[in-house]
């Protein structure tokens, strides 16, 4: 989540003690789970440097950074809409195990995700692939499309939603 991140959350030196976000409130909120959970994001984001970047598009619903971790290693990862994001999963990630996803994986998480949005939240999907040596030569032919596949599915991210009404008042 925060490799997949262009916001950065700057240590409280505002007068109501709040931090500074340097972006959009939504990723905020997940360089902060991040943070709570002991992950520095510039230090990830130095360990992993990002070869590219495949931006959000109301299409495809998802965008999808690709890191270099310290061996090497090219990894895709994907954010976004969770239709968007399972139409393109094959596999989960349970317990540091990955294995095939099944049809009853994904109706647990499809009823999470409803769950959770009759409860006023707002969910993301993430999920990753690594690269193969083939796809890595040559990244300017890496697009959503031809990339964006066969993903193993890590979870759902969710953030309390602003009422609607309360947005349109604003």
């Amino acid at each position: 989540m925060t490799l997949n991140n262009d916001t950065a959350v700057k240590a409280a030196n505002r007068p109501d003690g709040q931090p500074q976000i340097v972006g959009t409130p939504t990723e905020a909120s997940l360089v902060i789970l991040a943070q709570k959970y002991q992950l520095n994001s510039d230090e990830l984001n130095v360990q992993n440097p990002r070869q590219k970047t495949l931006v959000f598009d109301s299409d495809r619903k998802r965008m999808s950074t690709i890191n270099k971790n310290e061996k090497g290693q090219l990894t895709l990862y994907t954010k976004g809409a969770l239709d968007g994001i399972l139409a393109k999963t094959n596999s989960i990630l349970t317990n540091g195990q990955v294995r095939d996803i099944t049809d009853n994986d994904v109706q647990q998480i499809q009823a999470a995700n409803e769950s959770y949005a009759k409860q006023g939240f707002r969910a993301l999907a993430v999920a990753y692939r690594d690269l193969s040596d083939s796809e890595s030569q040559d990244l300017s032919k890496a697009t959503g499309e031809n990339t964006e596949q066969n993903l193993t599915f890590v979870g759902l991210t969710i953030m309390a939603a602003p009422p609607l009404l309360k947005s349109m008042q604003r």
